[in-house]
């Protein structure tokens, strides 16, 4: 769970930290305190689970926190890491507080990125891409410290002010920031806006060192956070026929961004399946790795080739109302809401009817039934991690990889509400349903567990090695009696 580590590093690494090359514009405390009651009105009145993770009294308490800082004049930058550590508390990822335009013209302009990209793994982390004047020569070191402060605090620090991790599992976290310049971009977001940067490494013999970097330029639109291309089609089938293997790659169930329609993807299911049945393959891999999520009953439909039962995908679907007086006031725009479709109970409105609430069947043609491999990792997320719960749940086949990022029995999405604050111009945005997956378990708050955790190291990275599918090779070789 998100813990109040932020509250005792405010304003500290901002302030304090090595070669301050810029400021950012500040803003009075009128506005500052405009904006906070926008959004805290906002958020507490419209957001369909505010007190998912902190019981409203505890919500109350750091609101209370914050608005004692807005007595003096904050720098956007500083305003922005104020609301954003709020919205963090929320615990679950599609709630976000985006950068102003003010904010990502000076990072433009005058800002100074750590010159390297960083991979996480086992919670450490290492120099997977050198952009330094040292030429790649650190790539592989470890990273101990950055500018004094030690890469644990550095990440509780992020963890706790950014929008980025869910509840307690914090695999999406590393999973992000090792993700292109995500890293240089959260640190200078959420901890130092640096000219130059001392970093203490620790060599591949274990010998410690001390070195001095100084921060490039963004010569990048700057976004927070980058996510790799979308691949067309996002989806992909490989046969290996002498190890009786296929691979099913999902890089994404979001039709709408590669311009797809739901038909797209049951043809291609169709065809993998009918592919997979007449070569007689006995071993499937489902590969979700970095698939961001999508429209779930596209993940439901591909289940439906593995499951030998009518199963469900969601149990049920709220909006804390279907009318938003606040919004429509403020002229914040927000998806319609028809009365008619939903059922008033004690904490909201249910959707009464959804495809995604429908009993789903199994597929009549091309069902396989050998031996299955689910791949994941910490950016499977939203309905791609919903569909490894399921997946999980009906023990559809071994998981390998890491925790996913999202919450194992429920998630926020659908329509949203998407607004820019008055004056400091920051992006809020958050969804208006609370969906609940036909999944159970006791453990709350974390995602979908792999059977076989593996994360990659980084020689893995380096060397372009993919771990996870030689351990599919390896536990095909081998045949272990439970495979």
């Amino acid at each position: 769970m998100k813990v109040l580590f932020f509250q005792l590093f405010f304003f500290s690494a901002t302030l304090i930290g090595l070669g301050q090359p810029m400021s950012f514009p500040k803003l009075p405390p009128d506005e500052l305190q405009q904006d906070f009651d926008v959004f805290k009105k906002v958020l507490l009145s419209t957001h369909p689970q505010p007190y998912r993770f902190l019981r409203p009294a505890d919500f109350q308490k750091l609101i209370e926190d914050k608005e004692q800082l807005l007595t003096d004049s904050l720098s956007q930058i500083d305003f922005f890491q104020l609301v954003s550590s709020v919205m963090s508390h929320i615990g679950e990822g599609h709630s976000n507080v985006g950068i102003s335009e003010k904010i990502i013209k000076g990072m433009e302009d005058y800002g100074r990125l750590l010159p390297m990209e960083l991979h996480f793994s086992e919670g450490n982390a290492f120099i997977s891409n050198d952009e330094s004047s040292f030429q790649s020569a650190l790539e592989g070191f470890q990273v101990l410290s950055i500018n004094g402060m030690d890469i644990s605090s550095i990440i509780d620090q992020i963890d706790s002010i950014s929008c980025l991790g869910t509840a307690a599992n914090r695999s999406m976290v590393y999973r992000k920031l090792s993700l292109m310049k995500n890293f240089p971009l959260a640190y200078f977001l959420f901890v130092d806006q640096s000219a130059s940067y001392e970093l203490v490494l620790k060599d591949r013999k274990g010998g410690i060192k001390t070195v001095e970097v100084a921060g490039n330029p963004i010569d990048f639109k700057v976004s927070f956070t980058q996510e790799r291309n979308e691949v067309y089609p996002p989806f992909s089938l490989n046969i290996d026929t002498t190890r009786s293997l296929a691979i099913i790659k999902i890089f994404s169930f979001a039709h709408w961004v590669v311009n797809l329609k739901f038909k797209d993807y049951l043809k291609f299911y169709k065809l993998a399946f009918e592919a997979i049945e007449t070569e007689g393959i006995d071993y499937l891999v489902i590969d979700v790795r970095d698939n961001r999520g999508g429209h779930e009953y596209l993940g439901a439909q591909l289940l439906s080739y593995l499951m030998d039962e009518p199963f469900y995908l969601e149990t049920s679907m709220l909006s804390r109302k279907i009318k938003f007086p606040l919004l429509d006031s403020l002229k914040i725009k927000y998806d319609g809401l028809r009365k008619k479709a939903y059922q008033k109970i004690d904490s909201g409105y249910l959707v009464k009817e959804s495809i995604v609430l429908k009993e789903q069947r199994p597929s009549k043609k091309y069902r396989f039934d050998g031996k299955a491999f689910f791949l994941m990792n910490g950016n499977c997320f939203s309905a791609c991690n919903i569909f490894m719960a399921l997946a999980d749940f009906h023990e559809l086949g071994t998981i390998i990889g890491e925790e996913s990022g999202g919450i194992y029995q429920d998630t926020d999405g659908y329509f949203r509400v998407d607004f820019n604050l008055p004056n400091s111009g920051l992006h809020i945005t958050f969804p208006l349903w609370h969906i609940k997956t036909a999944v159970e378990r006791e453990d709350y708050g974390r995602g979908v567990f792999p059977d076989i955790y593996l994360d990659p190291t980084i020689e893995d990275v380096l060397g372009r090695k993919d771990p996870m599918i030689e351990k599919v090779y390896d536990l095909i070789n081998n045949k272990p009696t439970d495979l």
